[in-house]
């Protein structure tokens, strides 16, 4: 079912939090125990679907960040 476009713009400023098996690159590090130039390539090399969704930076503030499909880790 597509969304209107009131619910495309609702979704777009308020975010929505990600489901299971999407992750960011911080995650990603943190779970694979790589440094981002590795996981960069990684990314790029598997060509994970990229989406963005609402997460927490390491400072506290919401943000929304590019989160990458990986399926289960």
């Amino acid at each position: 079912m597509k969304k209107s476009p009131l619910e495309l713009l609702k979704d777009e400023l308020a975010g929505e939090t990600a489901p299971e098996g999407w992750y960011t690159i911080m995650q990603l590090m943190e779970k694979l125990g790589a440094k981002r130039t590795a996981i960069d390539n990684l990314v790029k090399r598997k060509q994970w679907r990229a989406k963005r969704f609402r997460a927490m930076s390491t400072d506290g503030k919401t943000l929304r960040m590019n989160h990458y499909y990986v399926g289960k880790l």
